[in-house]
This record gives C-alpha cells, sequence and structure tokens, in this order.
C-alpha cells in the first residue's frame, strides 16, 4: 500500500521514474520513534529493496564524474558489486552505512568516504571515536566522517588527516530524525 503513495510523491516531485523496476514483495520501509530526549530509532523492513542486485544500475551513469551515494538498506551483495563496477568506471563512491552492520574486508579500496553515525561506527569500527575512526579509514583506505549527535563530527584520511566540527548549540531538541543525513 505504501508503493503507491511514495512513487506518486515522487512523480509530483518531477523525480524521474522511468527505470523504477516493481517487486512482488512489499514496499521497504524504515519506522523511526523518537525518544523522550528527541533522539531517533530505527526499523528496517527491507521488502522490495532486498531484490536490488549490483547490476540494475545502467552502466551509462557510471563514469569518473559521478558520485555513487550507497546505503545498507539493500544487501552488502549488492553494494559491493555495484561499488566495483562505479571504482572501475573511475566514479567516486560513498557509503552511509545505515543501517550499521559489519563491513567486509572486501570494501577496502572500493570507497572514497564512509558515513557512519554513533552507534554504526560502534558497530563497524568499534567505538564512536577519532581512533576509531581513523582504524576504519585506513583499513578501507577512504575518508571516514562519524556523526556525534551533539558532539558534532570528525572526519579522517586513510593518511591519519582530520577535522572535527561541534555541533550548533540547541535550546531544545524535539526529533533527530535525517539530522545525521
Amino acid at each position: 500500500a505504501f508503493a503507491e503513495a511514495a512513487l506518486a510523491h515522487l512523480a509530483a516531485a518531477g523525480v524521474d521514474l522511468a527505470g523504477l523496476l516493481r517487486s512482488p514483495r512489499p514496499t521497504g520501509l524504515a519506522a523511526i520513534v523518537v525518544d523522550r530526549h528527541g533522539r531517533n530509532q530505527i526499523t528496517v523492513a527491507s521488502g522490495a529493496n532486498l531484490d536490488v542486485t549490483g547490476d540494475l544500475l545502467p552502466a551509462g551513469y557510471l563514469a569518473p564524474e559521478t558520485v555513487l551515494v550507497l546505503q545498507n538498506e539493500v544487501s552488502e551483495a549488492a553494494n559491493l558489486a555495484v561499488a566495483r563496477r562505479a571504482r572501475a568506471a573511475g566514479a567516486r563512491v560513498v557509503l552511509n552505512a545505515a543501517p550499521a552492520r559489519p563491513m567486509a574486508e572486501d570494501w577496502a579500496g572500493l570507497l572514497d568516504v564512509l558515513v557512519l553515525n554513533e552507534s554504526e561506527a560502534e558497530t563497524i569500527g568499534g567505538a564512536a571515536d577519532p581512533e576509531a575512526a581513523a582504524g576504519l579509514a585506513r583499513r578501507l583506505d577512504a575518508a571516514t566522517v562519524v556523526t556525534l549527535g551533539a558532539a558534532g563530527a570528525v572526519a579522517l584520511t586513510p593518511d591519519g588527516v582530520g577535522l572535527r566540527i561541534g555541533a550548533l548549540p540547541l535550546d531544545r531538541v524535539v526529533d533527530t530524525t535525517a539530522a545525521g543525513d
């Protein structure tokens, strides 16, 4: 039931749906609840996202001027396959590793940028601190950005160059949904 509403909104916003494929599975859904501190907690039901494969993206979209942005609501195999294709075409590859899951060593050398929030950094790198982020950056040979909620964000390159930025002060947090994005 969510598919038709989502597609209608996308079409109304002018999104080109010509490459859309339909699946017999239900539409993927993320349910977001907000705790009393304004922090979100997300549960994902992948649904049709499980039908995504690494060969679905037409080769014509992958070129040196392309920035491919991936996320973990599809299988790791699909992401790895399209990341390999993108890298071979000279494209840049960004992975926002949400929802978190352990990362295979196969990712090393495929990413330009890995983006994680605090809980994803703990799941993937063992901790949400600059040292763990630096270790991930070296291991994956990719710039690593960890968003730290009210503490801002840290970014590190594989060679150890880093940047830390604080968050803007807020009087009251109501809902952090998509704030990390």
